[in-house]
């Protein structure tokens, strides 16, 4: 593991061997290679998801509280997660994404709050990048086709999970 510009990359086998069935170092390579090559960018899905991380509830716990986050005009590309396990001697939260989305964000978020069943009974995650409509429009749909993301019902193609790992002050 290492820390670069307050960014967690892991680059061994998962903490959690057995419960979480997914290679995500793998896929995370898969992707920068694709956007590098089709892009000509120096994004990575690395600096993609770890933007701007912020929580609401889910609607069985209380209000969202989406609007104290001081969004109320960002664009972007935006990801939502959940929390899935700890892990303890690394001190590390593998996080699952269950939706990704375009837009204007605490819209798009509280209109998710307000439809979507996420059934976590608990906090959600989310992080976003401020991104143009049309580059936004292109890395969702290079996510979906190599991610299985279970709250996107259209457009997806992919078959892996995609999981990183946030530090407990990237989640605080």
């Amino acid at each position: 593991m290492y820390r670069n510009a307050n960014i967690t990359v892991v680059k061994r086998k998962s903490c959690y061997e057995g419960t979480c069935h997914c290679s995500c170092n793998e896929e995370l390579d898969l992707f920068n290679e694709i956007i590098s090559k089709e892009l000509n960018t120096d994004l990575t899905l690395n600096k993609i998801v770890r933007q701007n991380i912020g929580w609401f509830s889910d609607r069985d716990t209380c209000d969202h509280m989406l609007n104290e986050w001081g969004l109320k005009d960002a664009f972007g590309l935006y990801f939502i997660w959940y929390k899935e396990d700890y892990c303890a001697e690394h001190d590390l939260f593998h996080m699952t994404c269950k939706y990704i989305g375009k837009g204007h964000i605490v819209k798009r978020l509280i209109n998710h709050y307000n439809t979507k069943n996420f059934d976590t009974g608990g906090l959600l995650y989310f992080t976003f990048i401020a991104l143009e409509n049309r580059l936004a429009k292109y890395v969702e749909q290079l996510l979906l086709d190599i991610y299985d993301i279970p709250l996107n019902n259209s457009e997806k193609k992919g078959k892996n999970r995609l999981c990183v790992y946030f530090t407990q002050n990237e989640v605080d």
